[in-house]
């Protein structure tokens, strides 16, 4: 059930990415739909994190292969993101306004990273504000819907493996009792 989750989220990105397009230039405003992202965020928060690094690592894999970047850039980025955001977790509660501006973080964590490498290693030669504009405050004003449905998505995923993990704890204890 979980790879089909996260293989809806990874639609939903491709969906939006194809509506809404937008130019890898960094000459225009560019939206970049993160709902993958997001549902394995909050998915870390109330799961095992090891299952969510080898997700994390198959859909930063995915988005190499789509946006031709280097590869294994976004699987090392997705997966530095996710072990931020742990630390950072641990500061917070489960009230849906601080799961949004965890999501929000962890949409900057994922960008900042990603335009490091790029100024780093001189793909791009623009200035943090422009990139600020242009790419980051549209990214996270964007994924304000996407991050809502991704936590309550989440939500559903968690409700599902507590109901299957209790019929599978009852199956055995009647098991035993024959």
């Amino acid at each position: 059930m979980t790879i089909l989750l996260v293989a809806l989220t990874i639609l939903i990105d491709a969906i939006i990415s194809s509506v809404i397009h937008s130019s890898f230039m960094w000459s225009t405003f560019v939206f970049i739909p993160l709902t993958s992202l997001l549902f394995l965020f909050y998915m870390s928060l109330q799961g095992d994190f090891n299952k969510v690094l080898i997700a994390a690592s198959f859909v930063g894999l995915s988005f190499d292969f789509v946006t031709h970047s280097a590869l294994f850039l976004h699987v090392i980025i997705f997966i530095s993101a996710l072990f931020i955001m742990q630390i950072y977790q641990r500061h917070m509660s489960d009230s849906l306004i601080e799961m949004i501006l965890m999501g929000l973080v962890i949409i900057f964590i994922y960008e900042l990273l990603l335009f490091l490498f790029y100024y780093i290693f001189s793909e791009i030669q623009i200035t943090i504000s422009l990139w600020y504009m242009r790419r980051l405050f549209v990214t996270m004003i964007g994924n304000l819907p996407l991050m809502i449905f991704s936590y309550f998505l989440s939500q559903f995923h968690l409700k599902k493996m507590k109901e299957l993990d209790k019929q599978k704890k009852f199956s055995e204890r009647s098991l035993w009792r024959i």
